[in-house]
């Protein structure tokens, strides 16, 4: 985690708890120490179905400890740029883009065109989603402040399929996306402002999936 502070968040009960139903465990805690940073389900954008994992580089998301990640763990990664309107690139990959139930929701316009070495354009990232056979939701700009990105497919126990965010980004999908999304799955909202304006982030910001 770049934040010292988040890292006090690391508890060996709970990772002591999960040792017991994983057979390993893979460590990268000590690249803090140089200054490398790759924050977990916030950096990375996964296609478990596809073994596709898409990161927007920024100081969170190192891209090569994300090459090596992918690496160790049988991924094809997709590395690229993604921006604000003001040239700030996205602190996490989750802010810009969700994956599940056959659907990639991703602010295309935020990507480079010009891919620096290592990473993709634009139109790349578009093409490996389509060969992932992921049906696209465009998202805009203004889209991700509402938090459209932040969202987290899930299956309840009863089999339904879910797609998990906050009242803002329901309400800043527009009637077209929202029937899109309703095709695939469920959506399930509840309001989180307080936890947008404060902290930053949103639904997916606070769930984790075990597999």
């Amino acid at each position: 985690m770049l934040a010292p502070s988040r890292r006090i968040e690391r508890r060996p009960d709970l990772v002591s708890m999960l040792k017991a139903s994983y057979a390993e465990v893979i460590d990268l805690s000590d690249r803090e120490q140089h200054g490398v940073f790759l924050e977990s389900t916030g950096s990375l954008c996964l296609d478990d179905e596809g073994r596709m994992a898409y990161a927007a580089i920024s100081p969170r998301t190192d891209r090569n400890l994300t090459e090596e990640w992918a690496a160790r763990m049988g991924y094809r990664l997709v590395a690229f740029t993604a921006t604000d309107a003001h040239g700030q690139a996205y602190y996490h990959t989750n802010v810009m883009m969700f994956i599940g139930h056959g659907l990639a929701g991703i602010c295309l316009e935020s990507i480079a065109e010009r891919a620096l070495p290592g990473e993709m354009t634009r139109s790349e990232v578009e093409s490996a989603l389509a060969g992932g056979r992921l049906e696209l939701v465009p998202i805009s700009r203004a889209q991700v402040l509402s938090f459209c990105g932040n969202c987290l497919p899930l299956t309840n126990d009863l089999g339904e399929r879910l797609l998990v965010m906050s009242s803002a980004a329901y309400r800043g999908f527009n009637p077209d996306q929202r029937a899109q999304i309703s095709r695939r799955a469920r959506m399930l909202h509840t309001e989180l402002s307080a936890f947008e304006i404060l902290g930053g982030g949103s639904a997916r910001c606070l769930l984790g999936e075990l597999f």
